[in-house]
């Protein structure tokens, strides 16, 4: 877990990155949650490698508010869990001055 302080907006900015087994073992669920944002807008990719997945692989929970007027943004995809390649939850928004990388097990 990480959280990100933007003097701009004031805000808490966090990044989760989450991993979990579904029901076709060979599977991993990966999800980015990205939660204490404000202004609304904000992009969002799933990558692997340097490549975002396609909008049809993305489980996406929309933009949704939370209680203290900032937002968060949740989405998932699937992936083989013996697949080696690196997968990273890229975030870009205006509280920012750089884009956020994370990258899973790391």
């Amino acid at each position: 877990i990480e959280a990100l302080v933007s003097a701009r907006y004031h805000v808490l900015f966090c990044v989760l990155l989450i991993t979990k087994s579904v029901r076709d073992s060979r599977k991993l669920t990966l999800t980015c949650l990205i939660t204490g944002f404000y202004p609304k807008d904000v992009k969002m990719s799933l990558r692997k490698f340097t490549t975002s997945f396609p909008d049809h692989l993305i489980t996406s929970s929309g933009v949704r508010p939370n209680h203290n007027r900032t937002y968060q943004l949740r989405k998932s995809v699937e992936i083989q869990e013996d697949d080696p390649a690196d997968y990273y939850c890229y975030v870009s928004h205006s509280s920012l001055t750089e884009p956020v990388i994370r990258e899973w097990g790391k």
